[in-house]
Order: structure tokens, then C-alpha cells, then sequence
């Protein structure tokens, strides 16, 4: 059986995404590998759910957070030579395929790693840094994507580019076999910033759809675990009979589904909800989300709100009332959010074997 091992981490600072985007591909390749997460016991961190899935779940020393650390390196807390070397130190035997989805590591980390696997596969975003890899996936939808890497991976590197590759759970390629046709109204409204959400913006829809004063639209509000705010916001969702609050679930497909409107960040909650041809409003609430976010926006696939400082509260009531008016609007935009998955079936596959063979 493969050996396959995962280096990504989590934290109230780096958010649940990485990890929870990892944790979808380690189920689709359990079957035919034996999967391992190595991570750092980060403040917030959920590597407890990787364990919990019957995965081993390996931590890091701890280490003092390095004074001269800051941006994505400071994710780390450490240099990339120190934690190569204790990365290094875990493995037990040589992988089949070490899998890093991490900003702060590069060409650096992955030379020193280079002799402990068959093969390097790096899941990126960014394009802003030179790797040693095999394999590069980046799921997202940026305009020139096809020639975002090249100079930054090696000549014979696989890429995997774009949202046919995306990272999702099973549970939403169910729910799109399933899916009921919007008809445009607004009744169910699904609100979610990611795992932790840093910059605040749950109780700020919160207080725009309170505003509104809306009996009728009931709103799905999702935190995750990461989420320093979580009891304050579960508090407002009780004062409210129409808003019903849900905390690091499983089930996350089931609300895409049911809603009506999305009010959310950019990221992976962002591919989940185009793929169930959700319409939303989009705030970036990270500087890695704002091209993307942007560009999705003008292919019409959303509508972009702007980042978390330029949105008010205000913002989001103008652009629900908008779409209360323009039902045709809202359908038009989830039909064209549901296109960028031309040929998704292929592409899982394509993946898994390009790690397994």
C-alpha cells in the first residue's frame, strides 16, 4: 500500500481551509494508500478531525515562535530548515508522495524533503514562490492560470490548474446529482467566512439581515471551531427565531443546497458554493482571496462585494434588496458559477492517479 504523507496546519491565524482541503483529498485516496498528516500544534488548530477519520495524525515538537518570523513565514513559527529537519525526523520510511499545502514553504523546504519521497505534490494558490515539485495544483479560477507557474516549478512538473480539480467534499458531488432548480426568490440565506474568520464579518451580515427586519428569509450561520468569536455570534443567532447557528459540521453541502443566497468569503467556501450554483455575495477577507474573488465577480459566477474593510453593513442590504428585484439575475448567476466545473469526473481521477502511480 502507498505511503502517502500530508504537511499543512491550521490555526485561529492560518485559518481551517488548507487543512480541510487536504483532509477531503486524504479520504479520496485512503482506499489505496496509508495516509499521514504532519502538522504543528498551532493555537485552533483541528488536527483532531484528521484523527477522528481513522488518519495518523503526527505533531510537530513545539517550538518558540521565531522573533524575526513575519507575513506567511511567521505561519510556521520556525524556520523552514528547522521544521524540514523535524519533518524529517517523523517519517518512518520513505513516502510514496509528501503532499504540502502551506504558504509559508517553498523550494527550500521541499530540496531538504527531496530525498525522503518518490514524488512532491504542493497545493498553491499563490504563485508567488519557486517550488520543487511533481505535481502543482491550484484550483482556483485566475485569469492566465495556465502560465501563473511558469518559472516557479520545474520543466517536468504536473499542473493541474483550475476548478475542475477543486477539492470538495463528496458530500457536494452527491448534493449536485441532486440539485432542485432555484427560481430566484430569496428565502434561505447561508452565511459563512471560513473557519475563523479574523476579520469579523459574521456579525456583520448578521447585523445587516437584522436590519432588514425580514421575518420571511430565514439564515443558515456557519463558524468554525477557529472561530474566537463563535459564542457571540451563536448568542445573536438565538435572539433571532429566523437564524439558526451551526459550528465546525459535516453537513455543509445540505445548507449550500437549501439556500437561496450565499453571503461568504472567497476561497474554498467560494468553489463549494459555485459548484451548487449558489449565488453569492463575496467579501475577501485575506489579501490571497482578493484576485480571485475579484475576477470570479466579472465572469459574473458571483458578486464581488469588495475586501472586509470596504464592506459595511450597508453594502449587503443595497446588494440583497438588488437581487430581491432581479430574480433572473440571481438564476443567471448560478448557472455561470455551476460552469467552471466542465469535466470535473475526469479530473478527480487524473488526480488520483497522478499521486498513486
Amino acid at each position: 500500500m502507498k505511503k502517502i504523507v500530508f504537511r499543512v496546519d491550521s490555526s485561529i491565524t492560518i485559518g481551517s481551509g488548507h487543512f480541510m482541503r487536504s483532509l477531503v483529498l486524504a479520504r479520496r485516496l485512503k482506499d489505496r494508500a496509508k495516509v499521514t498528516f504532519i502538522c504543528r500544534k498551532l493555537d485552533g488548530n483541528i488536527g483532531c478531525i484528521a484523527q477522528k477519520q481513522g488518519f495518523e495524525l503526527l505533531y510537530l515538537p513545539e517550538t518558540s515562535p521565531g522573533d524575526n518570523l513575519s507575513g506567511y513565514a511567521s505561519w510556521l513559527q520556525t524556520s523552514q530548515d528547522i521544521d524540514a529537519r523535524q519533518t524529517i525526523d517523523m517519517l518512518k520510511e520513505k513516502a510514496d508522495c509528501l503532499i504540502i499545502d502551506h504558504y509559508a514553504l517553498d523550494k527550500a523546504w521541499e530540496k531538504l524533503l527531496k530525498p525522503y519521497t518518490e514524488k512532491i505534490m504542493v497545493i498553491d494558490d499563490l504563485a508567488n514562490r519557486e517550488h520543487l515539485c511533481d505535481i502543482l495544483l491550484d484550483q482556483n479560477y485566475v485569469r492566465g492560470l495556465e502560465g501563473r507557474y511558469d518559472g516557479l516549478v520545474p520543466a517536468h512538473c504536473r499542473k493541474m490548474l483550475g476548478p475542475g480539480y477543486a477539492l470538495l467534499n463528496e458530500q457536494f458531488y452527491n448534493a449536485r446529482e441532486q440539485l432542485r432548480k432555484r427560481d430566484g426568490s430569496i428565502k434561505n440565506i447561508l452565511a459563512f467566512f471560513g473557519g475563523s474568520d479574523m476579520t469579523g464579518q459574521t456579525i456583520k451580515a448578521l447585523n445587516a439581515l437584522a436590519a432588514m427586519n425580514k421575518k420571511d428569509i430565514i439564515a443558515n450561520v456557519v463558524v468554525g471551531m477557529g472561530n474566537t468569536g463563535k459564542k457571540t455570534v451563536e448568542d445573536f443567532c438565538a435572539r433571532h427565531d429566523n437564524m439558526y447557528f451551526h459550528c465546525q459540521i459535516d453537513y455543509m453541502a445540505r445548507l449550500v443546497a437549501e439556500a437561496d443566497l450565499a453571503i461568504g468569503a472567497g476561497g474554498v467556501s467560494a468553489l463549494e458554493r459555485c459548484f451548487l450554483l449558489l449565488p453569492a455575495l463575496v467579501i475577501a477577507t485575506a489579501d490571497n482571496q482578493t484576485v480571485g474573488s475579484r475576477q470570479l465577480g466579472e465572469l459574473g459566477c458571483t458578486h464581488y462585494l469588495g475586501t472586509s474593510g470596504q464592506v459595511s453593513e450597508d453594502t449587503i442590504i443595497k446588494a440583497i434588496e438588488h437581487y430581491q428585484k432581479r430574480p433572473r439575475e440571481l438564476i443567471a448567476m448560478g448557472q455561470k458559477a455551476g460552469s467552471l466545473f466542465s469535466g470535473f469526473e475526469k479530473a478527480r481521477a487524473e488526480l488520483a492517479d497522478a499521486i498513486l502511480n
